[in-house]
């Protein structure tokens, strides 16, 4: 029986006080399930289709009948929420599903997604989106790399199932190769614990970045002047290691190209650092419209950067219309500016705004209403 080597907890002793024993079975690949044979696609599709459907495709012969590994599978799969349709669906992207013990190797994976937490719909979803989930090891990656999530984020499963079924890839490498070195680089930085758990939950796509890659974007956010002890250092961490350098140099001819300077642009960066990945075409809309509506200036926007990221046809220009209509009738005093009745919620705007004068002003809300309905 192999047995993998233990490594010392101290290579992992910028975890501070996490556990470190679910991290002594990430050596080497995970084992698949479904190496011992290797059906063709043609004999696969029989197998499941047949045995989902008691149908045979059109391309099968006559004497064929699907196999009892594939009826189980089949069994099991739809005991666990997938469809008729799904499971077809699995079966004619990845054959070798049919191959799998149903005992040893398909079952214990879908009852470890379920005893973390995972419903059947979940689940389903999960496994059509990436069939091949299933062939990854239980005892080497899926249980190991779940744990990990689940101690990253200070115990908490529910918030590790979420992580893990937005992106599957956690579930399915070797943390070694990107996950824990990019967890090094943050804590080299001076990262809390308390911000790495953040950095998980909001952007575990960043943790699969080339360590390299990752390790130069975070040398660069600290000499831009981000805080390692604040959470825009890991948003801004997130934001250059997830773009190239023609991209960043795109979009600051964006800026440069609206009438921004080059500080105000990197101040805004610093304020709101995912304003360097919208898209041309919104930048463009929102500045409009505050320029024709409220005579903005660049500068307004470098030091509010937030509001590009606001919807305009949902938020802005509703709420705007409300504003506009309530300071013409002098409900709304001299010191209340449009800034601010953007980011509160939608709830409170309208318990504040527009519910107090809907028997007044009947059309106020009417108008509300209908900007609403308008497409993005």
């Amino acid at each position: 029986m192999l047995r993998l080597p233990i490594r010392s907890p101290s290579r992992y002793s910028f975890l501070g006080q996490w556990p470190v024993t679910c991290l002594c079975l990430f050596n080497g690949e995970a084992i698949s399930c479904s190496k011992t044979l290797s059906p063709t696609y043609l004999e696969c599709s029989v197998s499941f289709f047949s045995a989902s459907s008691g149908v045979l495709p059109s391309a099968a012969p006559a004497s064929t009948k699907p196999p009892r590994r594939s009826i189980a599978n089949v069994s099991i799969l739809k005991d666990y929420g997938l469809t008729q349709s799904q499971i077809e669906n699995v079966a004619s992207r990845f054959p070798s599903v049919c191959s799998f013990h149903p005992e040893k190797c398909l079952r214990p994976k879908l009852e470890f997604f379920v005893a973390v937490g995972y419903s059947h719909t979940t689940i389903a979803k999960m496994i059509t989106r990436n069939p091949k989930i299933l062939t990854v090891s239980l005892k080497r990656r899926l249980r190991p790399n779940f744990e990990l999530m689940q101690n990253l984020l200070g115990g908490d499963t529910a918030a590790a199932a979420t992580v893990a079924a937005r992106w599957l890839w956690i579930l399915k490498n070797n943390p070694e190769k990107q996950i824990l070195p990019n967890l090094r680089t943050l804590s080299e930085h001076g990262v809390t614990s308390t911000n790495i758990a953040k950095f998980v939950k909001w952007h575990p796509r960043s943790l699969t970045a080339e360590p390299g890659r990752f390790r130069e974007s975070a040398a660069l956010i600290k000499e831009m002047g981000f805080d390692p002890s604040k959470t825009l250092f890991v948003s801004g961490v997130h934001v250059l290691s997830g773009i190239s350098q023609a991209t960043w140099e795109r979009n600051l001819l964006v800026y440069r190209n609206l009438g921004w300077s080059h500080e105000e642009i990197i101040s805004a960066f610093r304020k709101n650092p995912v304003c360097m990945v919208r898209s041309e075409k919104k930048i463009r809309k929102v500045m409009d419209f505050f320029k024709d509506n409220l005579q903005w200036q660049p500068s307004h926007f470098a030091s509010l950067p937030t509001i590009l990221g606001l919807h305009l046809e949902k938020r802005i220009v509703p709420r705007y219309v409300v504003f506009k209509s309530l300071a013409a009738k002098g409900l709304l005093g001299n010191r209340l500016n449009f800034k601010s009745v953007l980011f509160i919620s939608e709830s409170s705007f309208l318990n504040k705004y527009v519910l107090p004068y809907s028997d007044q002003f009947p059309d106020l809300f009417e108008a509300y209403k209908g900007k609403l309905k308008l497409d993005p």
